[in-house]
């Protein structure tokens, strides 16, 4: 909670920051061992099963209670169901297949979006080209971020992360509100070890200073005998491709970029 309240007090933070020396490709350097800090979705890693809860606000101020599912033998061999009352998203991968359930009134946006801000590997990343480096102190928890390099259509995207250990603390990217775009930023805390990576128990998002979800995960542990039943297409199941879904580059206002924690 201390940390939470320290982070929420920030609005300027790249402003304020003054810029580290290193070497050009160091923020692809922060990404990627990030990403191997906490990837429990590499080939090296264990079959596991996640589940979480989650409180989401909707952009009507509606508060909804949602559990998140997740059984993971192998990025061709998956399950991940998202209910929130009587709404249920299921999407299965397996040997013959990708598919998709959707039943009971649609999931909110907000719900949607849960199992990709589990990833920790932004899909954005890849494309961009970002600042220096910005170190900054905040109540004496040492942080790195970086930002995109400005385009002409103004769109920014940035990262931070715990100096100390790599590991991923924030993201901030932009989202539509109402008629135009403001950023959504997320808060990784409560990393817990999990075989040989590090993974968040706890997740915390604000779009434009205002909370949207608060998650923790309730349980990650082995499951190195998943039923082979429940990677096959479901009853009423839509076929997909193969793809991630890809988060579109919107634009940003012209202001800096904030940091809302």
């Amino acid at each position: 909670m201390k940390l939470w309240a320290a982070f929420l007090a920030l609005v300027t933070l790249l402003g304020a920051g003054s810029f580290a020396q290193d070497e050009p490709s160091k923020p692809q350097t922060l990404l990627e061992r990030a990403w191997d800090l906490s990837n429990i979705r590499s080939s090296s890693a264990p079959a596991f099963q996640l589940k979480a809860t989650f409180t989401a606000i909707t952009r009507e101020l509606s508060t909804l209670e949602g559990t998140y599912t997740e059984t993971w033998v192998s990025n061709t061999q998956w399950r991940r169901e998202t209910v929130v009352g009587a709404s249920r998203r299921l999407e299965v991968a397996g040997a013959a297949g990708r598919w998709l359930v959707n039943s009971g009134p649609p999931l909110p946006i907000e719900a949607q979006r849960f199992s990709s801000l589990l990833e920790l590997s932004p899909p954005w990343w890849q494309d961009f080209t970002f600042q220096p480096i910005s170190d900054h102190d905040v109540n004496g928890v040492a942080i790195r971020c970086v930002v995109t390099l400005p385009e002409d259509t103004g769109e920014r995207y940035a990262l931070c992360f715990y100096k100390d250990s790599g590991l991923l603390m924030q993201t901030t990217m932009p989202k539509t509100i109402g008629s135009h775009l403001g950023d959504y930023s997320c808060l990784y805390t409560g990393y817990q070890k999990f075989w040989e990576f590090l993974f968040p128990r706890d997740l915390r998002c604000l779009q434009e200073g205002h909370r949207k979800l608060e998650a923790k995960i309730v349980e990650l542990s082995l499951d190195p005998f998943p039923d082979p039943e429940l990677f096959i297409q479901p009853a009423g199941a839509t076929e997909l491709g193969n793809e991630e879904h890809p988060i579109p580059r919107r634009r940003l206002p012209e202001s800096d970029m904030r940091f809302p924690f």
